[in-house]
């Protein structure tokens, strides 16, 4: 999960891969894999929220993202 945490970090967090990134940190966080909470990605994923509604948005293209993700870790 590192492997593919740092690859859509070095790809610049493409809209279709961010809920997998969020949900990567959460749950190897959780396990106690503490090398997951960085600060650095912390800011980087409270700026996709909206400041408004406190929601996350789309944009972007989803699939060609996503399909991209699996070529690289494959």
């Amino acid at each position: 999960m590192m492997k593919v945490n740092q690859k859509i970090e070095e790809d610049g967090y493409p809209f279709g891969q961010q809920d997998l990134f969020m949900e990567n940190i959460m749950f190897c966080g959780m396990c106690g894999f503490s090398d997951f909470l960085k600060s650095k990605w912390l800011k980087k994923i409270l700026a996709w929220q909206d400041l408004e509604t406190g929601c996350f948005g789309k944009t972007g293209n989803d699939e060609k993202s996503i399909l991209s993700l699996k070529k690289s870790i494959n």
